[in-house]
């Protein structure tokens, strides 16, 4: 009988997450959190640094004598060969094309694999969540930013510099002055992310064609009427209480995505779409029922085309594992 590598699973977002893989259930045992040496936790570190201080995190961590192999799942476009592209959110924009699937392995002496949070999500998808019984499917996720991969032939693509399959960061509004979190303008992440949604609502209350609206909305009366008040949860909530504003401005919010996703669909078919992502999770089935009435007009087809992932938080730490285990072979 062949034995089951053990991976030693590592997710870096916010924080960093340690865990112990089990592949033949997709489970988890022993999570830990670990603080992560970043920008605003290491003041006056040189960010070129900060790099290397996650290597040396993560190697400490690593106990080497009950592992066979290692795996993490990064925020940030990952190249193959696991070189972090970038990764603005944990050590700035300054610093590019990091090996730091190379490093970990020089340090460790186990087999590493290193890949973006999103591709973790897709292989957590097809290996153990919503995803198995799809051939073909693209992952969206919509929080602070909004990331995308697509599975097909087996695996995710991600191309020579980690970006193939995202759409965040296309340009669907050419010319305009709305900033985006990577420095362009115009993006699709800056209409539909997290930070765009709590834009919108606030211009929607002062607009001169959705103000009226707006005072006379349940979400006026959670915020007390004072939009600075606003926060997600209080959308959520009006939206989940069916609110006609919240579910009107949902609609405004999604748009642009749902648009984009049948432009996605009519160049390269898959059998669903999965969302994911903080934002959307909080606010549930209001924001998954708005987009898929949304893609109805843009792709005909008998079923909805969009289908929540699986809301646990240890998408990043499974699906590395995963990734690290189809690796293995």
């Amino acid at each position: 009988m062949t034995a089951v590598p053990r991976i030693c699973v590592f997710s870096v977002d916010r924080t960093i997450r340690q865990a112990s893989f089990h592949n033949n259930r997709g489970s988890l045992t022993l999570v830990k959190e670990i603080p992560l040496p970043t920008r605003s936790t290491t003041f006056g570190t040189a960010p070129r640094l900060l790099p290397s201080m996650l290597v040396d995190t993560i190697a400490h961590n690593v106990p080497k004598m009950h592992f066979d192999a290692l795996a993490v799942a990064i925020a940030g476009p990952v190249a193959p060969g696991g070189v972090v592209t970038k990764a603005p959110n944990i050590w700035g924009p300054e610093v590019e094309d990091f090996p730091l699937a190379f490093r970990l392995a020089s340090e460790t002496g186990l087999q590493t694999t290193v890949i973006n949070d999103v591709t973790a999500i897709a292989w957590r998808e097809k290996m153990y969540g919503t995803a198995k019984q799809y051939d073909e499917f693209q992952v969206i996720t919509v929080s602070e930013g909004l990331g995308s991969k697509l599975f097909t032939g087996g695996q995710v693509v991600i191309g020579e510099d980690g970006q193939a399959g995202e759409i965040g960061h296309l340009t669907i509004k050419p010319g305009s002055t709305v900033h985006c979190g990577c420095g362009g303008y115009g993006h699709l992440e800056s209409f539909t992310a997290a930070p765009a949604a709590e834009r919108i609502a606030r211009e929607l209350s002062v607009g001169p064609e959705t103000s009226t609206a707006y005072n006379q909305s349940l979400l006026a009366k959670l915020t007390g009427k004072g939009i600075e008040n606003l926060t997600r949860a209080k959308i959520a909530a009006a939206a989940q209480a069916g609110d006609p504003f919240t579910l009107a401005f949902l609609s405004t919010l999604c748009g642009p995505l749902s648009i984009t996703i049948g432009e996605v669909f009519a160049k390269h078919p898959v059998d669903k779409f999965i969302l994911t992502g903080d934002f959307t999770f909080l606010i549930g089935k209001p924001y998954l029922d708005t987009l898929n009435n949304l893609v109805s007009q843009e792709i005909i087809h008998t079923e909805p085309m969009v289908s929540f992932g699986t809301n646990d938080g240890n998408s990043g730490l499974i699906g590395a594992g995963a990734a690290a285990l189809a690796k293995l072979g």
